[in-house]
């Protein structure tokens, strides 16, 4: 048994103003497809020990990160460090965007943006290195007649459809629905503003 609460969703969103919510991903996680807790602080997680070293123990907690694993073991540092009211959101980002609760988010400015977004996403969810997640993602960009140079936003929706085609065969991952359903409404923000 945890050393620390573990908060649903909608429980952290009820206290969510009595709480400090620090965010453990990386800064290109805390701006993509899943967005953010509005108010969350951003932490990434090489450097959670400075942050614990100064926060006051006191104080209420809660950890939160992709799909609740990483918020975890920021949990299990806090409670090391002897804070003493912590708690990790379960199911982290994923979890929050399915219950529908509201997120902030960075979107991208062009196509190209969005594109190099899902890269960065692919990258993280397949394990691989940026590079090679361009040169998956290339095969997809062909495949609707694209280039990395001046897309098309019906040409970037035929990638999509193919992208996540081949990642629903696959092993998905467990964010699949959601950053699709982001990165389809970043390219419909995009097309209303041409």
């Amino acid at each position: 048994m945890p050393a620390y609460a573990e908060l649903a969703p909608c429980d952290l969103w009820k206290r969510a103003e009595k709480v400090v919510t620090v965010d453990v991903r990386a800064p290109h996680e805390f701006v993509g497809p899943l967005g953010h807790i509005e108010g969350s602080r951003l932490q990434p997680m090489e450097f959670l020990g400075e942050f614990l070293r100064s926060f006051p123990a006191e104080k209420p907690v809660v950890f939160v990160c992709r799909s609740g694993r990483r918020s975890g073991v920021a949990c299990e540092r806090a409670v090391e460090r002897g804070l003493r009211d912590v708690a990790n959101l379960v199911g982290g980002m994923i979890a929050w965007n399915e219950a529908e609760l509201p997120i902030a988010k960075q979107e991208p400015i062009s196509l190209d943006g969005l594109i190099e977004g899902i890269v960065v996403w692919l990258a993280q969810v397949s394990g691989l290195d940026e590079e090679a997640a361009r040169t998956r993602m290339d095969s997809h960009l062909s495949r609707a007649e694209i280039r990395f140079a001046a897309p098309e936003a019906s040409r970037v929706e035929r990638m999509l459809a193919s992208l996540e085609r081949e990642l629903a065969c696959d092993a998905p991952p467990p964010d699949l629905r959601v950053a699709f359903d982001s990165f389809r409404e970043s390219l419909a923000r995009l097309g209303e503003l041409r």
